[in-house]
């Protein structure tokens, strides 16, 4: 074995080795006694696995120890003494390939070394001040095979027997939280940081050059770094001959305490800044008009079927706060009995100032949570969980996603999907991926989004589900659906609620009636909402940026919506198109979240190669009060081979029930044939020779004259097919219809 490189180099005082890809990096025996002949405080470790060709036994407590008597103990092996027991080296067998790297029989852990590297602290090393002793040592004797029994034992165990340190070694939540504590602790005494790392099997290393212990007769190497265990606990560990002892208050004597002290008094302004100061080192702590969390709803149970609400920006409550400048900084106040300053709870006036306050510098600013990866508007993507800085969105993304595709390719995977939906035009298919692209590369430009209107001419069509395939691919669930309120009042809090919670999307359900209103038509055209939050007298001022969704059948909007509006309409001759059989994707929606990584980064490879290619002219007609997003979604998804999303001038003839009225209008005036009063077109309604107005007039409520006389003066000036009805300007003002000529118009 002294020829093999199995050995490999752990820090002091430690079973954490040394280094990144350490594995790679194993020594014979005789390198490994010239690095103690360096420095002999160094650890050695044994690497296990097929590399190595070496299994340790382990046998922890007295249990284990008769377990292994009772198996193997008349076998001859290297072995040495532990802190908590015996370790046994046997030879590897490939036939053990299959397992994990550690599994359990008959109470002893057979560390296999499988798949991840492991390695285990050999003599001579000392951990906790406990050295280990060989008892039969590798110069004595060579591992030896295990016994065939043992083997097929080991290959019968059921899978809940296979046990692993993935579940010790999960990065959690906590454990994150830690770590940014920690780099910005770094950041604020002066630390430098290398870099951090992560180690599944023994947690977070945020590698420190030069070492903070660095003086006279102190060698250049030795890979200083803190670690952040499993556990969430942290620690200081050296090389360095000289840093040995070294611990982490070792660090705080020199730097400064992790967490900074707070004396409260009646200065009051001091603290509320340092309080805020002290929140910097809270990784869910932002700013969003007020101070903010990202909230998440509970792990579902494991055979719930229901998808998990989307994650949110929430305000953070006064009690919350509390806690986390508690966690944040270290209160004290003076005790006038004892003479000196004790420790306290953050003070009520402060939590209460620093909620208040509209001033948090150095608290990132998040403007809003996404699910999926995102395009930022120098056509990067960012794919990696957690806060973009520069974008200022919270990444709730899981899993890899895969690298970008060539245009085309995307837009055939995406077509795809939309095989069995009957839209009406080619270009309402394109609104749908509009939508799709909007919801990804929202970040990638400034202005508004339109509104999607998902409209069809009969329900159970699919409205739904396209919907559903959107949200589906950008967070991995179903969407989140509103009613449509036609109280400006109500409308302005749901906007207002989602605005402050940072989500992507509104969608209103299964609209009835003519749709828009002051309110919302207002914030589909605003950048920004300022509004009062519900339950309280504050004022926010928040970015506006959301996608805005629809379903309706045969919708109906106001005349000011349909500009706004981007139509994906459905339209079938089926009577009952629930009934359709026969589809390419049976269960589509699971196939869509059986490949939504691969759709999203599909739907982003259209803008970014557009960006990538320099953003080349597209001849398309203006759309006003959307000119950012039509110059990057709607130009990419043409650039890319689909047609123009742009369906408005037929959105305006089906659902506009205002042109429906001007036609009806303009074909009656035609009928009376030359300028007339409103009291004459009466007469004429009367007399029988007004047909089209006498139809008309019976769809208002009202006297017959105030009615027609309020539908002129609101359609006056309108244009449409190519005519517009105008007022003469006699003693008598008549009503007439006017041609638009190419000089008038110009």
């Amino acid at each position: 074995m002294r020829d093999a490189k199995c050995y490999i180099v752990c820090y002091p005082n430690s079973k954490i080795p040394v280094g990144e890809k350490w594995d790679a990096h194993a020594l014979s025996a005789a390198e490994i006694d010239q690095r103690r002949a360096n420095n002999p405080a160094i650890n050695v470790g044994l690497l296990l696995g097929p590399v190595s060709g070496l299994i340790d036994v382990e046998c922890d407590g007295e249990e284990a120890t008769a377990a292994y008597t009772k198996l193997l103990g008349s076998i001859l092996t290297p072995s040495w003494q532990s802190t908590r027991g015996r370790h046994y080296l046997y030879q590897y067998d490939e036939r053990l390939a299959g397992l994990a790297n550690a599994v359990h029989y008959e109470g002893l852990e057979f560390r296999v070394g499988n798949g991840k590297a492991t390695q285990s602290i050999c003599p001579p090393s000392v951990v906790d001040g406990v050295s280990r002793e060989w008892i039969v040592s590798l110069d004595q004797c060579e591992p030896v095979p295990l016994p065939e029994s043992i083997i097929q034992a080991l290959l019968t165990l059921p899978s809940v027997a296979k046990r692993t340190r993935k579940s010790r070694a999960a990065t959690t939540e906590a454990r994150k939280a830690k770590v940014h504590k920690l780099l910005n602790y770094c950041r604020r005494v002066g630390l430098s940081v290398a870099g951090d790392r992560e180690d599944p099997d023994w947690g977070v290393f945020i590698d420190l050059f030069p070492c903070p212990f660095k003086g006279p007769g102190h060698e250049e190497g030795g890979n200083p770094a803190i670690l952040i265990h499993p556990d969430g606990g942290h620690s200081f560990h050296c090389f360095h001959a000289k840093c040995i002892d070294k611990k982490w208050t070792d660090i705080e004597k020199v730097f400064g305490p992790l967490c900074p002290t707070i004396t409260v008094n009646t200065d009051l302004d001091r603290a509320v800044a340092q309080s805020i100061q002290a929140l910097q080192e809270d990784c869910n702590t932002y700013q969003h008009g007020v101070l903010v969390e990202v909230a998440h709803d509970a792990p579902k149970p494991k055979l719930c079927l229901h998808d998990n609400g989307s994650p949110k920006l929430r305000p953070i409550p006064i009690p919350t706060l509390a806690v986390r400048l508690s966690s944040c900084a270290k209160y004290q106040k003076w005790n006038d009995k004892k003479q000196k300053h004790i420790d306290c709870l953050p003070p009520e006036n402060v939590v209460n100032a620093v909620l208040a306050t509209t001033q948090y510098s150095g608290i990132p600013v998040v403007t809003g949570v996404v699910s999926s990866p995102i395009l930022r508007s120098d056509g990067t993507i960012a794919t990696e969980r957690g806060y973009d800085v520069l974008t200022g969105l919270y990444l709730d993304t899981d899993g890899t996603y895969p690298a970008m595709m060539q245009p085309h390719d995307a837009v055939n995977l995406l077509v795809d999907l939309l095989v069995d939906f009957p839209f009406a035009t080619p270009a309402h298919r394109s609104g749908w991926c509009a939508a799709l692209v909007s919801l990804l590369a929202r970040a990638a430009f400034a202005g508004a989004a339109p509104f999607f209107l998902f409209d069809a001419n009969t329900s159970r069509i699919g409205k739904g589900l396209l919907t559903d395939m959107l949200t589906m691919i950008s967070e991995g669930r179903r969407t989140s659906r509103y009613s449509a309120s036609k109280d400006g009042n109500e409308m302005r809090k749901a906007i207002t609620s989602v605005a402050i919670g940072g989500v992507p999307y509104l969608l209103f359900d299964n609209i009835k009636g003519k749709f828009g209103g002051a309110t919302l038509e207002n914030a589909m055209t605003a950048c920004r909402w300022t509004d009062r939050i519900l339950g309280g007298n504050r004022q926010i001022d928040l970015p506006l940026n959301l996608v805005w969704l629809g379903t309706a059948n045969n919708a109906t909007l106001t005349t000011d919506m349909i500009g706004r509006t981007c139509h994906v309409r459905l339209d079938t001759d089926c009577e009952r198109p629930d009934l359709r059989s026969g589809f390419k994707y049976p269960d589509l929606i699971g196939h869509v979240k059986d490949h939504r990584r691969e759709l999203a980064i599909a739907a982003l490879s259209i803008p970014a190669g557009y960006i990538k290619v320099g953003r080349p002219e597209v001849k398309l007609s203006a759309w006003g009060g959307f000119e950012s997003w039509s110059d990057l979604v709607r130009k990419s998804l043409v650039w890319a081979g689909l047609p123009d999303p742009d369906a408005r001038e037929t959105l305006a003839e089906q659902a506009d029930d205002d042109t429906a009225v001007l036609r009806q209008l303009m074909n009656g005036w035609a009928e009376l044939g030359c300028p007339t009063t409103v009291g004459r077109a009466i007469e004429l309604v009367d007399e029988g020779s007004a047909t089209t107005l006498k139809v008309l007039l019976t769809e208002f409520p009202g006297p017959r004259s105030q009615v027609l006389g309020n539908l002129l003066r609101d359609h006056r000036g309108r244009v449409l097919d190519g005519q517009k009805l105008e007022r003469t300007n006699s003693k008598t003002p008549r009503w007439q219809l006017v041609t638009i000529t190419k000089e008038s118009a110009a």
